[in-house]
């Protein structure tokens, strides 16, 4: 039984249900599927950029090991530079692997450069000049005595059939994946035993210029007199 000050509850008020405030709200399917696609692109960025990240230090890693790896191959070409005969240093190395990094292979190819050895120095000699004086040191007949020749006639002298330059040039490689990545050096070589040689051969004749005489730095005849002054000794 009820009294009259009871008043009966709402059917839509029941114990354990609490009725939503008009205040409140929800996202609805389409909010949601917004927020989620923000997400997924924020996370597909970052993957993205860490992914990068590694690559790059992979191919940083990779061309400091090859650069090492063609130094000390350079380092054997200057060894033979220093200990063989210029004239057979000339080879080709195709891929060829190192043993402690059989992912690395290098090519070496050492070949003779010719430079214009003689037209640089007859235009550095010669000081210029018109058209026509260019032809004509270029062609050795030039208006100065013969420079040309004289320029070949020492260069001949001095190293004979050899070479006078020659270039070294390694190639290391090394695999990434679906490509081919690498990294080179390239070393001038000179025939410096030659220039060597030629240096020893005109010492004396530069000592024979340097040092002073006998008589206080001026020359004398064999016989001891002083040059020029038809003075014999004794006299």
């Amino acid at each position: 039984m009820t009294t009259a000050n009871q008043t009966e509850q709402p059917a839509t008020e029941r114990p354990g249900r609490r009725r939503r405030l008009q205040s409140e709200g929800s996202f609805t399917l389409i909010e949601t599927v917004i927020a989620l696609a923000i997400i997924a692109f924020l996370i597909v960025q970052t993957a993205t950029i860490q992914g990068n990240a590694i690559v790059f230090s992979d191919y940083g890693r990779n061309v400091t090991r090859a650069t090492w790896l063609a130094k000390r191959v350079m380092s054997q070409v200057e060894y033979y530079w220093m200990s063989k005969e210029f004239k057979d240093m000339a080879a080709k190395v195709d891929n060829r692997k190192f043993d402690d990094f059989p992912d690395y292979s290098y090519s070496l190819e050492t070949k003779e450069w010719k430079f214009p050895f003689i037209q640089l120095l007859q235009g550095a000699l010669g000081g210029g000049g018109s058209g026509s004086d260019k032809d004509e040191a270029a062609s050795g007949s030039d208006g100065g005595g013969g420079l040309g020749q004289m320029l070949e006639t020492v260069i001949k002298q001095v190293f004979g059939d050899e070479p006078i330059f020659m270039t070294a040039h390694v190639e290391v490689a090394w695999a990434e994946g679906a490509q081919n990545n690498s990294t080179g050096l390239t070393l001038l070589l000179t025939n410096q035993a030659k220039i060597d040689q030629a240096i020893i051969q005109l010492k004396p004749v530069y000592d024979k210029l340097i040092k002073p005489g006998a008589a206080g730095g001026a020359p004398t005849t064999p016989a001891g007199g002083v040059a020029g002054t038809g003075v014999a000794p004794g006299q």
